[in-house]
């Protein structure tokens, strides 16, 4: 399977990341990593300063597209800009107002050919085709979410009108994109060293096995080939679409090229993520994967913070890191440890998957 390495910046990707984060006041040092090639949290900083200038995070629009929800049944929260925007990435279009316009088309196109949301998370919609269910309506596919009544309604209203909206978001991501963009240009050499070290790792490491130990993301066999493209506005992204026979992976600058656990089985769950769901019995541990998707930390602290044994915290730690629930980084004689969040939605997405599956 060919593997394609852009270094092509994506500014309506990265600005709607930077204005996710800049309203949430998510810490820089929450969006990057201690990666080489990814950006360090002063330069972060300075981006979100020069490309946001003037903005009122509290300004209502600003909320209402960008400010996180909640999602009752845990896999959140999302926000209504990112499922606008990342439920269907579209590689084919990087600059800014042909990505809005493709986007538009697409998401035409999809209600067309019967495809159905099945789930809401971070990362956007999940959507599967279904024939059959070609003439449900929208409004009946977004109230089988798992959404408090108020966020069901705003979605309904986003995705019945979803042009409009798109227009309306076009106009706040607009200036900031702009400036992205000559943000982005001055990158040009990080963009190249990153593309070319992602490409070392894919001539060792094929991409479709990267995306199912990392990600849980299984190819289909219709795929021909991976398209992979960066983001330094949140370095820990990782996330991607189907779109033809092509797959669509956007992954942070800071995300690790790196993979723990074995290769899928004969079933749909295989012994690596039967072995996960285990481990996400034990509430000290989801204390722990809740901890540290917020920020990283290292064993004693975590310890600390618990009121646990530090040998305890180390075994718990270490089982999560061995299923690869958790990314580990080595700095200055500790060792610190962060949620692998695509790497935990992708489980889940699966395990639906498993349980909704006909014998």
């Amino acid at each position: 399977m060919e593997t394609k390495i852009v270094d092509q910046a994506y500014p309506l990707l990265e600005a709607v990341n930077l204005l996710h984060a800049f309203v949430n006041e998510t810490p820089a040092e929450h969006l990057t990593s201690q990666e080489t090639l990814a950006l360090r949290p002063e330069q972060l900083r300075a981006m979100t300063d020069a490309c946001c200038a003037g903005l009122d995070r509290t300004e209502p629009m600003l909320q209402y597209y960008f400010k996180d929800r909640p999602i009752e049944a845990g896999n959140g929260p999302y926000c209504i800009a990112f499922a606008m925007v990342y439920s269907f990435m579209l590689w084919e279009h990087p600059a800014f107002e042909a990505h809005l316009a493709a986007l538009d088309a697409y998401w035409q196109t999809l209600q067309a050919q019967g495809y159905c949301i099945r789930s809401v998370s971070k990362m956007g919609l999940f959507m599967t085709q279904d024939a059959s269910k070609k003439g449900v309506p929208l409004a009946s596919q977004i109230y089988s979410l798992e959404l408090s009544a108020a966020e069901r309604l705003e979605l309904i209203e986003v995705f019945t009108n979803y042009s409009a909206h798109l227009e309306k978001l076009r106009r706040l991501l607009e200036p900031v994109a702009g400036r992205m963009e000559q943000t982005l240009e001055a990158l040009l050499p990080q963009r190249q060293a990153l593309r070319d070290a992602w490409q070392a790792f894919f001539d060792r490491c094929p991409a479709e096995q990267y995306l199912q130990q990392r990600g849980r993301i299984e190819l289909t066999q219709e795929t021909e080939r991976v398209v992979v493209a960066f983001s330094f506005a949140d370095s820990w992204f990782l996330g991607g679409d189907f779109h033809d026979r092509d797959f669509f992976l956007y992954v942070g600058s800071g995300q690790p090229r790196s993979m723990k656990v074995g290769g899928r089985g004969a079933g749909i769950l295989n012994d690596g993520e039967v072995n996960a769901m285990k481990l996400l019995g034990d509430p000290n541990r989801l204390s722990l994967l809740r901890m540290l998707s917020r920020e990283r930390s290292y064993c004693l602290a975590l310890s600390q913070k618990l009121n646990l044994n530090p040998g305890t915290v180390s075994r718990l730690l270490t089982g999560l890191y061995d299923v690869g629930l958790l990314d580990a980084q080595t700095e200055g004689g500790r060792t610190y440890y962060r949620t692998n969040d695509a790497l935990l939605e992708g489980l889940f997405r699966n395990v639906l998957r498993y349980v909704r599956q006909e014998d």
